[in-house]
């Protein structure tokens, strides 16, 4: 899909298949021998170097288009461009997007339940433990990116636990500024907001500091021994080969920030063509399944059409199997709505989503004919489709009908999927206590009277 207003399809192509016709018809360097050889070449198998722009040649036109410059600018876009897309109508992007909504709309205010010194000793016991994971920070020296990295991580996991909104804000610069291979500024900016926020290291927790220290100089990392082996032939790479593996959703290497500064700084053609390729590889599994969801949606509806046409000729036949459930994997280019649900779909028991409207008019019509819905579980960019049965008010406490034989880890996802959704809604201004009890069409009806 394409839904760029300032440039079409066309133009951005044609921006490509010239620049690309330039530099094939005036570029120089090209493998094999030449046709003769030039009297001040010594070796018949060796090439002096040269530049595009010193070789003159009557049938090559000179100008711009034939430079390094000119070609890898012209590119740079289109190749972001590309990695954008690709990152949208995959779901990371909205994915992303949700989960950013609700760490932006974390708040202090406590549960009614907590009384006044409840609430601040769990505040102290947040503070005190964060400050503590920075602390540690004194063990760990600067050239070692991973384990500073990790300290950064669980360290803001703890501030988001703790609803600590400032720290967490402050934290989150600090791992902005890390990078592969070079830790040393984030791990200074974390250590500086422990004189920001204040930190006196509680006695009986310096036998453990030295035991710490101690386990770290031996093991060489903050996490056990298996894992230490594995964060020690990662960091084996260079930070120019660790950036390449971050683009679309990235890895513990890297990230989107990373690859797209790489793209911008790149001054060669062997480093662009890397990225590139980097980004083509990462990206070619997930759009060919991409490609296929979508097939199987339309095959979906199809079949979904063509057994409702059959049960209304014959109401008394009996519901045949079903050919494609709800945990079916679909595909389809989507916009979120504000309305919240509680959904059912087969293998997961009730989960917090959004439901989702088709860009396409037709898909859009046509699951309403089936009366089927697009949902998208909080925080996550798989898509399904459910029956209208499958969908239920938003609710903040599981259906008790659904808890039987669910594993432990299952109902902690739901939980947090749970308290993502209220705090997008608390960030929309909207009750979710209001939309108890509420259909769809309901929502729908108060969203447009408000």
């Amino acid at each position: 899909p394409w839904e760029s207003k300032a440039q079409c399809r066309e133009d951005w192509r044609k921006i490509i298949s010239d620049t690309s016709e330039a530099w094939r018809n005036g570029c120089i360097m090209q493998l094999g021998p030449k046709e003769k050889e030039e009297d001040n070449i010594t070796s018949p198998t060796k090439r002096q170097r040269m530049s595009i722009d010193s070789m003159p040649s009557p049938h090559i036109p000179k100008g711009p288009s034939l430079s390094f410059d000119h070609v890898l600018s012209t590119f740079k876009g289109p190749l972001m461009d590309l990695e954008q897309r690709i990152y949208a109508i995959t779901g990371v992007e909205r994915a992303t997007k949700e989960v950013d909504e609700a760490n932006d709309n974390i708040t202090v205010i406590s549960n009614d339940f907590d009384s006044g010194k409840a609430e601040a000793q769990r505040l102290e016991r947040a503070h005190y433990s964060w400050k503590r994971k920075i602390y540690s920070l004194h063990s760990i020296t600067p050239r070692r990116a991973g384990p500073i990295r990790d300290v950064l991580v669980s360290a803001i996991a703890i501030a988001r636990k703790g609803n600590l909104t400032g720290v967490l804000e402050d934290l989150r610069e600090c791992l902005k500024i890390h990078r592969p291979g070079a830790g040393g500024r984030a791990r200074t900016a974390a250590l500086n907001l422990l004189q920001k926020y204040g930190f006196e290291l509680r006695d009986d927790d310096e036998d453990e500091v030295e035991e710490e220290e101690e386990s770290m100089s031996e093991v060489g990392s903050i996490q056990d021994a298996t894992n230490d082996t594995e964060e020690q032939e990662a960091t084996f790479l260079s930070p120019e080969a660790m950036m390449l593996s971050g683009s679309l959703e990235g890895d513990d290497q890297a990230d989107r920030v990373d690859w797209k500064d790489a793209v911008a700084t790149c001054k060669t053609v062997s480093r662009f063509a890397a990225l590139f390729a980097a980004l083509k590889y990462r990206a070619t599994t997930t759009l060919e399944k991409l490609v296929k969801d979508k097939k199987t949606l339309s095959k979906a509806i199809f079949h979904w059409e063509a057994s409702s046409k059959t049960r209304k000729k014959s109401k008394k036949s009996k519901s045949a199997p079903k050919k494609f459930s709800s945990g079916t994997e679909i595909w389809a280019n989507v916009s979120l709505t504000d309305q919240f649900v509680m959904c059912k779909v087969e293998g997961f028991p009730w989960w917090p989503a959004r439901v989702c409207v088709a860009k396409d008019s037709d898909i859009a019509k046509s699951l309403e004919s089936v009366e089927r819905v697009l949902v998208s579980f909080i925080g996550e960019q798989h898509l399904y489709v459910v029956e209208k049965d499958e969908v239920k008010p938003f609710s903040d406490t599981a259906l008790p009908e659904d808890n039987t034989n669910v594993p432990a880890e299952v109902i902690k996802n739901v939980n947090m999927g749970t308290t993502m959704a209220k705090r997008i809604m608390r960030g929309k201004g909207i009750s979710w206590e209001e939309l108890t009890g509420m259909n769809i069409e309901e929502q729908e009806e108060k969203k447009t009277s408000c």
